[in-house]
């Protein structure tokens, strides 16, 4: 059975190697993108089952490549989840109205961030393919 694939997007290299280890060690494959285009051409080149994305990078915001996936017809369902250490209300609602499958604030536990993307999985393969 083939692993769920993970595309980690984010700037802090310690940060993005520690999250690699941790989805790792429950059993998922990671990439990890330490910008936007490294993260499109990743998402052009392999299949990714889920975005785990910061929102502020060096290249683009987390908003123009959520932007970007919901526009292509190969991705636009995939659970794309934003995780910022700058999050109040109405940030976390226009992410989510901009298609975001879910929010994380920074800081957050490993047993929230694996909940989380379980959750999101398990979520967008129950939704029935339209015809």
């Amino acid at each position: 059975m083939r692993k769920d694939r993970i595309l980690v997007i984010e700037d802090e290299s310690e940060l993005g190697k520690a999250l690699k280890i941790i989805l790792e060690l429950n059993m998922f494959d990671v990439f990890v993108a330490e910008n936007g285009n490294e993260a499109l051409a990743i998402l052009a080149n392999n299949q990714v089952d889920l975005v785990l994305c910061d929102i502020n990078l060096p290249d683009m915001s987390g908003y123009d490549i959520l932007t970007i996936v919901r526009s292509n017809n190969k991705l636009e369902g995939m659970p794309f989840i934003f995780m910022t250490a700058f999050a109040d209300d109405a940030e976390i609602q226009s992410g989510l109205k901009a298609g975001a499958s879910a929010y994380l604030t920074k800081p957050f536990t490993s047993k929230e961030l694996v909940a989380t993307i379980k959750k999101r999985l398990e979520m967008s393969r129950s939704k029935t393919p339209s015809v």
